[in-house]
């Protein structure tokens, strides 16, 4: 297809100065008018090897001028990919984190929030980080960008992981760190399996499993390695969920960035932080009444034998505080080590209505960059990558590549 073609980014399309230039690589219709689904379609299925060797290269491809007008055209354009494989479901998935009406892989970034840009930084993370289920790839698909900024900020972690210092890379490979904790109780709720099958599924994963000595109550630990392996490349990368202590004062590497007259709310909220906290409150009270009605429909209750009440299932035991994390290790120098290398490997472009962003999750951390008005962006998460996921497994771990593994949702319902 002639009018199909592979490029770079320009200057233009770029509101943030980045060293990566060739990243995300671009795939795009040109001419006059968009590209239709059907052409990107069989785009997709003839080049699938071409296009997964430039995700290798760039860690990620940028879809942009063509006819993805609805949800449903974002998932055919992505499961057109042949190296593709969907994921409709994952353990651990976070409240709000559900499959849009009438797809069979697409997902709400958050169904109960209004998401958009703010004056902070979103946090930023690598997908599946608190769950057993890692996808290799996240693909965003933008339906309406934010009037101002809002851009999805992307870090080759690769790229961080060799500008640390050897003292701080020997730290991060030593061990796995507490990643999350929940109820066995609430799991068995959550999936609807008995609570013996979630342990017996449990001990065949090799996860932790804790007793509280006063309740009796049990709960699932889960650790995760901090540097892997990639599958293809087998370059070294941090996977993280960089929490405020290691971001804290991230903004100072963004200043240049963030100049004149159109910031100067953001600026200011970095500096005075009630500022930000007030953002964060009005955001959270956009929740509508349908949305309301819907987290309060998919909470976890039970029923109070005694009573009759519904009280909720506990999610989370107390055993997390007693174990290292990431967030516990690093020092301040450390941190400010993980914010220079993080501003050095950041990249991000503007938004236009209609683009899908396929993301290296192996690779690439991303998060949602300050900005102002609305966004509506949905996600696809695509070939589940397993960890060792116990106290005692290594801190650096090489992953098996391949598309078709099972995810560990998908184990359980099948035990």
């Amino acid at each position: 297809m002639n009018n199909i073609h592979l490029r770079k980014l320009t200057s233009k399309e770029r509101d943030i100065s980045t060293k990566l230039s060739a990243t995300p690589l671009v795939l795009e219709h040109q001419g006059s008018s968009k590209g239709t689904l059907e052409e990107l379609m069989t785009y997709l299925s003839d080049n699938s090897d071409e296009l997964v060797e430039g995700l290798d290269r760039h860690g990620a491809l940028l879809l942009r001028n063509f006819k993805i007008e609805s949800e449903v055209d974002f998932e055919n354009a992505l499961t057109s990919l042949s190296h593709i494989n969907c994921m409709d479901d994952y353990f651990l998935a976070e409240t709000g984190r559900l499959l849009v009406e009438g797809t069979k892989y697409v997902f709400y970034t958050n169904k109960f929030y209004k998401t958009g840009a703010g004056l902070a930084f979103g946090v930023f993370h690598n997908e599946g980080y608190r769950s057993a289920d890692v996808p290799h790839y996240i693909s965003f698909y933008c339906l309406e960008p934010s009037r101002q900024g809002g851009e999805t900020g992307l870090v080759d972690m690769a790229g961080v992981y060799a500008a640390l210092s050897s003292d701080l890379k020997a730290k991060l490979e030593s061990k796995t760190f507490f990643s999350e904790s929940v109820s066995l109780s609430f799991l068995a709720k959550k999936y609807n399996v008995p609570i013996t099958r979630v342990e017996e599924f449990c001990q065949q994963q090799g996860y932790k499993v804790t007793t509280d000595n006063d309740s009796q109550d049990k709960t699932l630990v889960l650790f995760k390695p901090t540097v892997i392996e990639h599958p293809r490349t087998k370059r070294p990368a941090v996977i993280v969920n960089m929490g405020l202590k290691i971001v804290k004062g991230l903004e100072n590497y963004f200043m240049e960035d963030y100049r004149g007259l159109k910031w100067w709310l953001h600026r200011l909220s970095w500096k005075y932080k009630f500022i930000y906290y007030l953002d964060m409150f009005s955001r959270v009270s956009r929740i509508s009444e349908k949305y309301r009605e819907v987290k309060k429909e998919a909470s976890l209750m039970e029923k109070d034998p005694a009573g009759g009440t519904k009280s909720k299932v506990k999610p989370r035991g107390s055993e997390h505080l007693s174990y290292d994390t990431l967030e516990k290790v690093i020092t301040t120098d450390e941190g400010k080590q993980f914010q220079k290398a993080l501003r050095e490997n950041f990249v991000s472009f503007r938004w236009e209505k209609g683009d899908v962003l396929i993301v290296d999750n192996l690779r690439m951390c991303h998060a949602g960059m300050p900005g102002k008005g609305a966004r509506t962006v949905r996600a696809i998460m695509s070939n589940p990558v397993q960890f060792e996921l116990s106290e005692s497994s290594p801190g650096r771990q090489s992953i098996s590549p391949g598309p078709h593994s099972q995810t560990a949702i998908q184990k359980l319902r099948q035990l």
